[in-house]
């Protein structure tokens, strides 16, 4: 058996070494498993507060648009003021302006979908623009036609229900790369238009390029108004959070479905048919008229019909007395003149009394419709009343919103 013959001191020496040296190795695991932990940590808490930072800045902008009829504009700088001068479409969340106190809300970018039409109101889709857009087709005029263009309501009103039609018609409206809209996770997925948006920036720069949003984001402008949407999972180079709010979904939040139904479609389809029913009785009026002038024709024909008739009669008496007399001078032998004139006596009574009877009926037709156009004045004139009524209440309705 082989003896060490170096010192104590020495043997201990190396011994240590030994042991330093795992020591080290240990204490670098342990550092990567804990700064993984705490990155791991500081992200999931970052995840955290940018939820709930995002949940609280949707219900203050949902707000916003709920009393103020319009999306807040974004802001210019991180002071939170909104500037809706130049049409921006991004920039900073306009944290002041909605009232969101919390600190890191000035970090916020934000996007408001904007598509504006000054010249044809009822289709403008500027969401950060309150406006009077919805404008039903009344009818108007006698008779009811349908205007060429939707027509203003006087004096012109902005409320909810304009901002909820600007929302339907921007979810029906065809793609625009200048409008707001986002991409998802997807990249063969097709650009498609939000709302609003509201993206909050990771923890770190992801991406290394000094900006501290990462993806879309970081390159998002008025002129290039484009998000990842909030399905984009993070990644070493994408730890962006973003809030998307649809138009389908602001709509359901600001319960636009059922006033916006029964403001534009209810109330003015029954001012639509009150305005119908009205001329309805007008044109029936006239179709009584019209018959009380076709009564007083026939009793104005039955009358001539009695008179000719009786000077018919008259004749064939005159004639009678003739063939009488002329009778009694041929003592008898021109008899055969008689049959023909008392005939003629006959038939012109019964044409007589029959111009009498059509005479009769033509007089009481005549009545009746002297009557009926009488009866009818008060409907047309009741149903001119209610039109008018039920259609100022339709554009009061349109006026007030909801």
């Amino acid at each position: 058996m082989r003896k060490d013959h170096r010192p104590a001191s020495f043997r201990q020496g190396g011994f240590t070494l030994v042991e330093l040296g795992v020591s080290l190795v240990l204490l670098g695991l342990l550092a990567l498993a804990f700064v993984a932990y705490w990155r791991t940590s500081a992200q999931e808490r970052a995840t955290v507060a940018d939820r709930d930072l995002l949940a609280v800045t949707e219900r203050a902008v949902v707000g916003f648009a709920h009393a103020r009829f319009r999306l807040p504009c974004p802001a210019s700088d991180s002071a939170g003021n909104e500037d809706c001068t130049g049409g921006r479409q991004t920039g900073f969340l306009p944290w002041r302006t909605l009232g969101v106190a919390d600190a890191r809300a000035g970090t916020l970018l934000y996007g408001a979908y904007r598509a504006p039409n000054t010249g044809q109101p009822w289709i403008d889709m500027d969401l950060a623009q309150a406006m009077d857009r919805l404008r039903p087709s009344f009818t108007v005029g006698p008779p009811p036609m349908l205007p060429a263009a939707p027509l203003a309501l006087s004096p012109a009103n902005a409320n909810l229900l304009d901002f909820c039609y600007a929302l339907t018609l921007a979810s029906n409206a065809p793609a625009n790369a200048a409008a707001l809209g986002v991409v998802d996770a997807n990249a063969a997925a097709a650009r498609r238009a939000v709302a609003f948006t509201v993206a909050a920036p990771g923890l770190l720069d992801a991406d290394g390029d000094g900006n501290p949003f990462d993806g879309r984001q970081a390159s998002a402008s008025s002129a290039s108004p484009t998000f990842d949407a909030a399905n984009r999972p993070v990644s070493g180079s994408y730890d962006d959070r973003v809030l998307a709010v649809p138009f389908n979904a602001l709509f359901a939040q600001l319960q636009c479905g059922q006033a916006l139904s029964a403001v534009s479609h209810s109330h003015v389809n029954a001012a639509t048919a009150a305005a119908s029913l009205q001329q309805a009785l007008i044109n029936y009026k006239r179709q009584l008229e019209i018959a009380a002038l076709l009564a007083g024709a026939g009793v104005a024909s039955g009358t001539a019909g009695v008179l000719s008739a009786s000077a018919g009669l008259a004749s064939a008496v005159a004639g009678s007395a003739n063939a009488v007399a002329f009778t009694i001078l041929t003592y008898g032998s021109a008899s055969a003149v008689m049959a023909p004139a008392v005939a003629a006596v006959v038939s012109n009574t019964a044409a007589v009394a029959a111009s009498a009877a059509t005479l009769a009926l033509s007089i009481v037709a005549k009545v009746e419709a002297d009557s009926r156009v009488t009866n009818v004045q008060p409907l047309v004139t009741d149903s001119a009343t209610q039109a008018t009524a039920i259609d100022a209440d339709a554009r009061t309705a349109d006026n007030l919103g909801f």
